[in-house]
């Protein structure tokens, strides 16, 4: 699904702007899952997207205080904030 586009993005554009550019053109495309997972309309223009270095695919995606993540498969799940001391 949405893995197999980024892959194939990210390979036309070049490791160093890939992200952005997979980020950019699928920012409407991962509102409208987070909108499915939250339950509510979300605008593009609300969610802040990052890549996820920890798995490769994968995104942090914000909303307003809310910490997402989207895993390479399309999957929504809420970000634990773990706090270190």
């Amino acid at each position: 699904m949405l893995q197999a586009k980024f892959r194939e993005m990210a390979e036309m554009a070049g490791k160093e702007n890939a992200m952005n550019i997979v980020i950019a053109a699928e920012k409407t495309s991962i509102a409208t899952l987070l909108s499915e997972f939250v339950k509510r309309h979300v605008n593009p223009d609300e969610i802040k997207v990052s890549e996820n270095p920890d798995e490769t695919g994968s995104f942090f995606v914000g909303l307003q205080c809310d910490r997402f993540v989207l895993s390479p498969s399309g999957v929504f799940a809420a970000d634990k904030l773990q706090i270190r001391g």
